[in-house]
């Protein structure tokens, strides 16, 4: 999932450079329309005003298209970001689980190497002795006389 979101967040960040050299594209145009214009008025050629107010209709629809593309764009792009960080954390927090089970297996094994040492064979402690080991006849000779 890492890898799928890693290339729609690669495409989607190619899309908004795309629209913001769209975008300086089209302010780059009005501007070079509006210096030609002005250097034709000089000359005494006037645009007809129609003309004029077609190419600003247009342009301008373009660039409020082209601006609300990006607004998308960077929605999807804090989306994508945010996924992913998300996923990171969920990943780091996996491994932090991970290895604090590790460390008490390990903690546990230790603890039953050293009981084994201290208490002998099984390493637990028994409350009762075995069975042999007192038998009530015993007791019952050692104070009932």
């Amino acid at each position: 999932m890492k890898a799928a979101a890693d290339d729609t967040l690669r495409e989607v960040r190619s899309k908004l450079t795309d629209t913001k050299k769209a975008l300086q594209l089209m302010t780059d145009l009005q501007k070079l329309r509006q210096v030609r214009k002005e250097m034709a008025e000089k000359k005494g050629l006037y645009v007809r005003h129609d003309v004029d107010k077609n190419f600003e209709t247009r342009l301008s629809s373009m660039v409020d298209l082209l601006t609300r593309q990006n607004e998308t764009y960077e929605t999807e792009k804090d989306l994508l970001e945010v996924m992913l960080e998300t996923e990171q954390q969920e990943t780091e927090e996996r491994q932090q689980e991970e290895q604090l089970r590790r460390l008490a297996a390990r903690e546990q094994r230790v603890e039953r190497r050293i009981r084994r040492v201290l208490f002998g064979h099984d390493g637990e402690l028994t409350r009762t002795p075995p069975a042999g080991q007192f038998a009530p006849s015993f007791v019952c000779h050692m104070f009932c006389y």
